[in-house]
């Protein structure tokens, strides 16, 4: 299987904590209670138009400026700020790099590091969140034309972030593993892999495992392929265990994959969520077209008792882009029993 993984010194967060002054306000904590947010960040141009052609590169590099991702970056530091989640899974959590124009050396200037971004932006509100685990997808490159002249690079990432400062000093990072699923579909050259990225944390002496992930969009055969590998592999822990992402599936349609994952994990949504909770999808940032779909979900089993969960970045913004991502978030709070 391809993959990375990374493990994380039971240290982490501990050190991290050490001298962190904690930012003002925020979520008081009790027992072993959890907080969870889903987050797709979005690449930031439509991946399908360009496999299809409708776009050119030159096209979709455009879009991913227009989509400006440091400001979209202190739009997602702002919800997290409010949120105070312990932990944040990103999906779409997308590095860009450049290089000469048909070099054959990979393109190595990083123009945009979302995870970085976001990082930074966190910090400047006086919060630290620790990338504990990537997950390192379609990887792309490809000459782009006209104004640009240059060869971009692309890559896909899901990416788990742990709260480390002081109010959070009570979750310890006990281990972490990122990786590939083996099943994967192949667009021209290009072999879009999929991936996840997985914690074992420690709160008060109870430990969780949290799995983030982001399964196919484009077909159901290989994204209900996906989930049973989740099944069988980072998500077959016999303690609690919650899952958090972009699955591609969900309601109001009664698909497989999401029949599949719920058919041993609950879905928190269905349990305390208040509306519909729809998350997906918007075709741009500048439109308030309706969602009609719930496909980020937080799922749990073996000891996860929802308590609450909501949506965030559906409401418009009044400056450009209208949007932080094309799909809406999830924050969830749960309890370990």
């Amino acid at each position: 299987m391809k993959g990375s993984l990374t493990i994380v010194a039971v240290a982490l967060a501990v050190a991290a904590t050490a001298g962190a002054a904690s930012a003002g306000g925020g979520q008081q904590w009790s027992g072993h209670r959890l907080t969870v947010e889903t987050r797709n960040l979005f690449v930031g141009f439509d991946v399908g138009a360009v496999v299809a052609g409708r776009i050119t590169p030159a096209q979709a590099w455009t879009n991913v400026l227009l989509s400006n991702p440091a400001g979209r970056a202190e739009r997602w530091a702002d919800e997290i700020a409010e949120a105070r989640p312990d932990v944040v899974g990103l999906q779409e959590a997308a590095l860009f790099r450049r290089g000469p124009l048909l070099d054959p050396a990979p393109a190595t200037t990083v123009v945009f590091d979302f995870v970085q971004l976001l990082v930074d932006a966190l910090a400047q509100r006086g919060l630290t969140y620790v990338p504990v685990a990537t997950a390192t997808n379609l990887e792309a490159e490809a000459p782009v034309g006209a104004p640009y002249f240059f060869d971009a690079r692309v890559t896909d990432r899901d990416v788990l972030l742990v709260r480390a400062d002081r109010e959070t000093g009570r979750l310890k990072v006990l281990d972490a593993q990122a990786g590939n699923y083996a099943t994967a579909i192949h667009i021209g050259p290009v072999t879009a892999f999929r991936g996840w990225a997985a914690a074992d944390l420690k709160l008060h002496g109870r430990q969780v495992r949290v799995v983030d992930t982001h399964l196919e969009a484009f077909a159901e055969a290989p994204r209900l392929a996906q989930a049973a590998e989740l099944m069988a592999g980072p998500a077959a822990s016999d303690g609690p265990t919650i899952l958090l992402g972009d699955f591609n599936s969900g309601p109001p349609a009664p698909l497989p994959t999401y029949n599949l994952l719920t058919s041993s994990f609950a879905d928190v949504w269905s349990s305390v969520g208040k509306g519909v909770g729809l998350t997906c999808c918007h075709d741009d940032l500048t439109t308030a077209i309706p969602y009609d779909q719930r496909i980020d979900l937080v799922l749990g089993r073996n000891g996860v008792s929802p308590v609450s969960a909501h949506v965030i970045g559906d409401v418009p913004a009044t400056s450009f882009p209208f949007f932080p991502s094309d799909h809406a978030g999830v924050v969830a709070t749960v309890d370990l029993d």
